[in-house]
């Protein structure tokens, strides 16, 4: 297992910004082949698509309910 410390820092739609340490835990062992600030980018991105997702899942959802009533 490898343990990868990221600080990660977000800008808000406002400029407002804000940040954290996290810890990236992965099976991918190779650090040569696997740097982990690519890792940190993908998963970043993966997290967004996920975030993306979910808004629109949830969004078709509570177009459905409005339909029913």
């Amino acid at each position: 297992m490898r343990i990868i410390e990221a600080d990660v820092a977000v800008t808000g739609a406002d400029g407002s910004r804000c940040g954290d340490r996290y810890r990236l835990i992965t099976t991918l062992l190779d650090y040569r082949r696997f740097p982990a600030g690519a890792l940190v980018r993908l998963y970043h991105e993966r997290w967004v698509r996920h975030e993306v997702a979910w808004s629109e899942w949830n969004s078709q959802k509570e177009d459905r309910l409005m339909s029913v009533t």
